[in-house]
């Protein structure tokens, strides 16, 4: 039996509430093509619960997200949470996938997953992260919420 705080239950709850999280983002947003990357989104997330559970390397997903990163586009600056309650949900969502892939490195650390397949998986939820906040600052649009981070160290 499996404890209930083992770092495995811990790393697929993580994942369910970042699906669940884009599975209601993407029922509010008007935009199909947001809402087909958000459907992609899901569907690489539940690939990396499969890839720990079966312990097989999800290369051929991490791949086809370079597609969702092109269609995001590359934002710049820091951009701070709250623009929607859309953009605040994949904020909680990111959140989610980057603790899984800190409880992924705990997991590989105890010998519980081949070290390669570990680093296909935390690439993969890297990329999932970055597609998340490119979403974000999609939703949010040009300049709304992004800051100059040194602006923020001193004090404007």
């Amino acid at each position: 039996m499996v404890p209930k705080n083992s770092e495995v239950l811990e790393y697929y709850g993580a994942l369910e509430e970042a699906e669940a999280l884009l599975a209601r983002v993407k029922l509010r947003v008007p935009d199909p093509q947001l809402r087909s990357i958000l459907h992609r989104l899901q569907e690489a997330v539940r690939a990396a619960t499969a890839a720990l559970a079966a312990g097989k390397a999800p290369a051929a997903v991490t791949a086809r997200l370079g597609e969702v990163l092109e269609a995001l586009g590359e934002p710049t600056g820091w951009l701070l949470a709250g623009c929607s309650e859309e953009e605040a949900d994949l904020a909680l969502a990111a959140a989610q996938v980057r603790k899984a892939d800190r409880l992924l490195a705990a997991i590989a650390a105890k010998g519980l997953i081949d070290p390669g397949v570990a680093e296909q998986i935390s690439a993969l939820l890297a990329t999932v992260a970055n597609a998340l906040f490119r979403a974000r600052a999609r939703l949010c649009g040009p300049g709304a919420g992004f800051t100059d981070s040194t602006r923020l160290l001193d004090g404007d």
